[in-house]
């Protein structure tokens, strides 16, 4: 079984090969960047792809819920869904690494440890019991025995964090993603939660390389549809550092595939909202503002005082907004325990 090395490897992981499928990536990234550098609507992208990553990530480690939930529970106060639950938590991680990155311009150990407390608070805190192993989660196999003793857990993250946040390296960014990712699958350093703050890593470290102004290039969907062959991968490279050329690549197909999925996710949030508010100026001139607009995107479902409150107005006007705004079908009504809540069903409609 393949004993951890610590960062950086003595391979050479410049190849053709890996070559060939980092141009057609960088290509990607390179569009979705455009793309989202140019959308007036960065707010509601923003926040509508993490809540994606948020509830897709959670959903590989057996967390069942659906973004319907996962909306309506954010604006409502009846009792919350656990799972539910773990996927707002998850998407509060990723909104606080990102604001400890653009603040600090590194990763710290202090910064992953707290989002692993939101993540799993019931596990919390670096593994300091012995016998833990990695699974494959489709056979239940045994794959690998990551570090067993906490000081050198603290040892290989101290590593591979100080890897993170090199100012230049001799790969590109994505070519270091992969090797990131797969360097703290090896550690797994956590009771529980190791695969979700994987996934955040990745998009931050292409934050922290200056790749990306944001985290929004979510894997998950990927990994999720090519779990056989991820973990067949993991299985290889941990049998073999030498197959880790093959991770590389299988990594930079799934960067190129999902910056595509996210260009048209954008494009099509973004021809959704475009049509919104060609509507309401045409239908409802006289309550028409950006602000009106964008609150009905950044909360696919809504309530009075959540309105009231974004448009800083008072309940009257607000009632009367959101009577105009069903009556002209842009949403619906429905009671939810005792509370009326709004929904932008065409904007939903996307997500299923």
């Amino acid at each position: 079984m393949y004993r951890l090395k610590k960062l950086p490897y003595k391979k050479d992981y410049i190849t053709v090969d890996i070559y060939r499928f980092l141009s057609n990536a960088n290509y990607t990234l390179g569009e979705l960047k455009g793309v989202l550098d140019s959308t007036p609507y960065l707010e509601v992208i923003l926040r509508l792809l993490n809540i994606y990553e948020a509830k897709t990530s959670s959903e590989i480690e057996g967390v069942k819920s659906s973004f319907e939930d996962v909306f309506l529970q954010s604006v409502t106060s009846l009792k919350k869904n656990p799972h539910t639950n773990e996927v707002i938590n998850h998407l509060r991680a990723i909104n606080i690494i990102y604001r400890d990155i653009l603040t600090k311009n590194k990763l710290y150990l202090e910064d992953i440890n707290r989002i692993q407390e939101l993540i799993a608070p019931e596990q919390k805190g670096i593994r300091r019991i012995r016998g833990h192993k990695i699974y494959n989660k489709l056979t239940n196999k045994v794959i690998y025995i990551p570090p067993q003793n906490q000081n050198a857990i603290l040892d290989y993250l101290e590593n591979l964090l100080e890897y993170i946040n090199l100012n230049h390296d001799r790969y590109d960014p994505l070519i270091r993603m992969a090797i990131i990712h797969y360097q703290f699958e090896c550690i797994h350093p956590y009771r529980d939660g190791n695969g979700r703050i994987g996934r955040i890593i990745n998009s931050m470290s292409l934050v922290l390389s200056r790749r990306l102004n944001y985290p929004i290039l979510n894997l998950s969907s990927y990994l999720n549809n090519t779990k056989e062959t991820y973990f067949k991968l993991l299985e290889k490279c941990h049998n073999d550092i030498n197959y880790l050329d093959e991770f590389i690549i299988y990594m930079l197909k799934g960067i190129n595939e999902t910056g595509k999925f996210t260009v048209t996710f954008i494009n099509q949030i973004t021809r959704l909202i475009n049509n919104y508010k060609q509507e309401m100026l045409s239908k409802l001139p006289k309550i028409y503002s950006e602000r009106l607009l964008v609150h009905l995107f950044k909360y696919p479902y809504t309530k009075n005082e959540l309105l009231r409150i974004e448009l800083n107005t008072s309940r009257t006007t607000s009632t009367k907004y959101l009577k105009l705004l069903e009556e002209a079908g842009f949403i619906e009504s429905f009671k939810y325990g005792k509370e009326v809540v709004y929904k932008n069903t065409q904007l939903i409609n996307i997500f299923l």
